[in-house]
């Protein structure tokens, strides 16, 4: 049963993240294969659909695609830099009932940020993005990319959205060639005991991590008494590798357990996607996992 879809609507972006993850190729599918997916995938139990890969909102096909969703009663979940947040877009957002915007910020200092997105400005249109959809009540959230540049400010970025009414935050640590990306003992250190704060501190945001490498420090907190059933249940399961419910099929329309995932599974040009799901069913957790360490 595949609960959660990943979705690209196009590889377009204004911006040039040292830390994509993304193999951008040619868009190669049109508002009725988008339809097609979301029909099918509704018959396989999904209920949350995620628009990531490119900008989303740089997509032709963001309305027609996600007042569609929203026919279907889908959680739809938007994962933005923020640049392209105009008020038609907003209007958009809360027509379709998109229920959670991500707006990317990978730093608190604007020059790192900007720096980070190969786009000047990038950081003052995040912020502003943020401030935008929270004066018109839509949820808002904060995603961060985990990596060395950015390791001393998690908990600058994580008080700034507190004290700007941020619904919840997302961190995703750094993949390189579908591997999380390396970080020195102290690095790892500081990360670790970040991480340790938030689950001790749920009460004051709602916050998700997304890194299999975390389960060790998980199982350890709970076994000393430090956090409680519910919030070792939380955690640990956010951070376990959900292959087995989820895909991820890109604009050129491959598809994938996951959108960290390297080698496809098929491409719905060449094949019905029905007949990919039911070969992906007997996948070995070691084909799709993206909890190794990159060298």
């Amino acid at each position: 049963m595949i609960n959660v879809l990943h979705l690209g609507l196009s590889y377009a972006c204004n911006m040039k993240c040292k830390h994509c993850f993304v193999n951008k190729n040619l868009d190669k599918l049109n508002k009725d294969d988008f339809k097609h997916i979301i029909d099918v995938l509704y018959d396989n139990g999904l209920i949350m659909l995620y628009y990531t890969y490119g900008e989303p909102l740089l997509s032709d096909y963001f309305e027609e695609i996600s007042s569609y969703a929203k026919q279907k009663g889908l959680v739809q979940i938007l994962m933005t830099n923020g640049s392209v947040l105009t008020d038609k877009k907003i209007e958009i957002i809360k027509q379709n009932r998109i229920n959670n915007v991500f707006i990317s910020l990978d730093h608190i200092n604007q020059n790192i940020h900007d720096e980070n997105r190969g786009f000047g400005g990038a950081h003052s249109l995040a912020i502003k993005a943020i401030k935008k959809c929270v004066q018109n009540n839509i949820k808002v959230g904060i995603a961060t990319t985990v990596n060395q540049s950015n390791i001393d400010c998690l908990e600058d970025i994580y008080n700034f959205a507190i004290n700007n009414n941020v619904s919840v935050m997302s961190f995703l640590r750094e993949r390189k060639n579908c591997k999380i990306a390396l970080m020195d003992k102290e690095q790892e250190e500081k990360y670790k005991q970040f991480f340790v704060y938030c689950m001790k501190n749920t009460n004051r945001i709602n916050v998700n991590f997304h890194d299999p490498s975390l389960l060790p420090t998980i199982k350890e907190c709970y076994k000393n008494g430090e956090i409680d059933e519910k919030t070792y249940d939380k955690f640990y399961n956010m951070s376990l590798c959900h292959y087995q419910n989820t895909l991820s099929i890109s604009p050129d329309g491959l598809v994938r357990c996951c959108n960290l995932s390297g080698k496809p599974f098929g491409d719905i040009n060449k094949e019905d996607l029905k007949l990919i799901i039911k070969r992906m069913k007997d996948v070995n957790e070691n084909y799709v996992c993206c909890s190794g360490v990159s060298e």
